[in-house]
């Protein structure tokens, strides 16, 4: 066709809309269908001397998707809209930036499409759409406007004059490119349509810059005279495990509304397959089902679902989706549930000030008040940048190792210990917590927040309504940020000293510490209650001084030994025996992994996650390699 116009050709055209030849070729081949002429063809040509040769060659054959027919290229009327001067204006906007696109790099695809824009084909031969608005008169001459009788007033035309739509329909994108302002109202001006347009941000994914985005833009300024939205944000595709596009064409979509509410195989497989373009592929698409689904999809509920594309969604990147992926984030939401409601039956008839006061407050809380004002300004920092991975991903680390794993832990302590005040902190939490993770998981928070109402911790009745965070701009003390840093690091080395040694949890033990630290005492003094509580200790002991202790295990920290008497606390060979076994099951798991890693096949094909996920596995071996080795080395002394 390039060609042909290239050299002014004639365009002409051999084929019925059956699949025929028709009057334009020699009488011998009229009539007959494409693929049946192919050979008699060849034989004509061989015939009259003017075959050359005949060789094998591959190429792409475009298939009809339903009927499984090749398609053929074939020359008919439509309607072309002219798109050279409707592109200028919108490469402007972006150029000049009053469009901005996140990421930056999106703009390259945007003007790439626009700078070599071609006449667009708006005629579709379907039943549903938006008709052409051109009307013919019996000499096939043609009349546009908005309607019949606009079109017999505009052009002086009688009823006599026998008038008939053309049958054509927009293309979709035509319509959809309207959507800005059709949808508030225009024509007419609207007290929506001035409050509405332009809109601030547009999300969509990438595959539609052109055929939605870019459209919306040049209809937007031809229409209105100005662009339709500030800002693009382009978010990645949600393909499936394998990474490949969902399709319902070909069976691999998983529904959103499954995921929430949860569906059985059955129901699963019968949705999968009763809309396929191909329905030779229903067999294989119910085996796949089943062997992905063998027990169907179990609910996990929109909030999670949310979350999990949230954290995922780092920008332009395509997610491939697999449920395993959102089952941390169901047990996010469980966590932070059952966080709620520690908090609730603990302050119950507490009276609750929202004004928090600084100097009440325990190193501990003071450290997790500034933590909270920390998250505050970094989530804030990446919801305006739209980095919602960074987001959701601060959110989750804040909540679940800062707030439930340590703060939650350490206030049941100081409750215990009388401190009333805590109640009150962990009230304040909880609110500016709730109300961080509300635009992510709306349904939970929602719920939490009804009874922190109920209990009269707030009057906003909806959490939807309440105030967002802001900055509190607290003085950070460095002395804090160390006592906690060693607090944490002291309690996680013991608790894996206990656990790697087998001593049972209900079991109490004494630790003796040595430091030649004068500040070592206040901190152990300050957080005695919080380190027995948490590591089960009965009595810690201080010296400046070493201590002559037989059969006790060695951990060292900054400035800092801990010795922990192991007498009659496990049984020496038998611990030995285990940790022997352990380490021969770490160190074989790590050779497989190092061979694994030596494959020079494997690192070349492997996908890059794949790849990233076994170091990270020997990494992991290493290091419980060498912990087991110095518990065995500590106990065989």
């Amino acid at each position: 066709y390039k060609l042909g116009k290239k050299h002014n050709l004639d365009f002409i055209n051999i084929l019925n809309k059956d699949g025929t030849f028709n009057n334009n070729v020699e009488n011998k081949f009229k009539g007959i269908g494409i693929h049946k002429s192919r050979e008699l063809i060849l034989t004509e040509l061989k015939n009259i001397g003017l075959l050359d040769k005949i060789e094998s060659y591959k190429t792409t054959v475009p298939m009809g998707e339903r009927s499984g027919e090749i398609i053929e290229p074939l020359l008919t009327d439509q309607w072309f809209m002219k798109m050279e001067d409707l592109a200028k204006p919108a490469i402007d906007a972006v150029k000049n930036s009053n469009i901005k696109f996140v990421p930056k790099n999106w703009e390259k695809i945007y003007f790439n499409w626009l700078d070599n824009i071609e006449d667009w084909c708006i005629s579709r031969q379907i039943w549903w759409g938006h008709r052409i608005p051109a009307w013919f008169d019996e000499d096939n001459n043609i009349y546009v406007g908005n309607n019949e009788a606009e079109v017999r007033e505009k052009h002086k035309l009688n009823m006599d004059v026998k008038l008939v739509q053309d049958n054509d329909v927009l293309d979709t994108w035509f319509s959809s490119a309207l959507w800005p302002f059709t949808t508030l109202g225009w024509p007419e001006k609207t007290k929506e349509l001035d409050k509405y347009y332009p809109t601030s941000v547009l999300v969509t994914g990438f595959d539609i810059i052109f055929f939605w985005v870019a459209r919306m833009v040049m209809m937007g300024i031809k229409f209105l005279d100005t662009v339709p939205f500030k800002t693009i944000y382009i978010h990645g595709l949600v393909r499936d495990s394998e990474g490949k596009k969902m399709s319902k064409s070909v069976g691999n979509v998983i529904d959103p509304i499954d995921i929430i509410d949860g569906i059985e195989l059955d129901s699963l497989t019968e949705k999968r397959t009763s809309s396929l373009v191909q329905p030779k592929l229903k067999n294989k698409i119910i085996k796949k089902t089943k062997d992905e689904f063998p027990d169907g999809i179990k609910p996990y509920g929109a909030d999670a679902l949310r979350f999990c594309f949230c954290a995922l969604g780092s920008t332009g990147r395509d997610i491939s989706f697999d449920l395993k992926r959102i089952e941390g984030y169901r047990n996010f939401c469980n966590k932070l549930w059952n966080a709620s409601r520690f908090v609730y039956m603990t302050t119950e008839d507490y009276k609750y000030e929202d004004r928090l006061k600084f100097d009440d407050l325990t190193n501990y809380e003071k450290f997790i008040i500034v933590k909270l004002d920390d998250l505050v300004i970094e989530y804030k920092k990446h919801c305006t940048s739209y980095r919602f991975d960074l987001m959701a991903n601060s959110l989750y680390s804040f909540i679940w190792n800062e707030y439930c794993d340590w703060f939650v832990e350490i206030s049941k302590v100081e409750i215990d210990n009388g401190n009333e005040y805590t109640k009150n902190v962990l009230i304040y939490t909880l609110q500016i917590i709730l109300k961080l993770c509300h635009p992510i998981i709306p349904y939970i928070t929602e719920e939490i927040w009804n009874e922190m109402n109920s209990l009269g911790y707030t009057n906003d009745q909806i959490l939807m309504n309440a105030k967002f965070p802001s900055q509190q701009k607290i003085f950070k003390d460095k002395a804090i940020d160390a006592e906690v840093s060693l607090l944490k690091e002291f309690i996680n080395k013991i608790r894996k000293t206990r656990s790697d040694l087998n001593i049972h949890p209900k079991i109490k033990i004494d630790i003796y510490c040595f430091s030649k630290d004068v500040l070592i005492k206040s901190f152990l003094d300050n957080n005695n209650s919080i380190i027995c509580s948490l590591l089960k200790v009965q009595n810690i002991f201080i010296n400046r001084d070493s201590f002559n202790i037989s059969e006790c295990i060695t951990v060292s920290l900054q400035n800092l030994k801990v010795y922990i008497p192991i007498k009659n606390k496990i049984d020496m060979e038998k611990e030995k025996e285990r940790l022997l076994k352990s380490l021969l099951n770490l160190e074989l798991n790590l050779s497989k992994i190092e061979t694994k890693l030596n494959n020079k096949n494997f690192i070349e094909k492997a996908p890059s996650e794949i790849i990233q996920s076994n170091f990270n596995k020997q990494k992991f071996f290493e290091k419980e390699i060498a912990s087991v080795k110095d518990l065995l080395e500590c106990l065989s002394n």
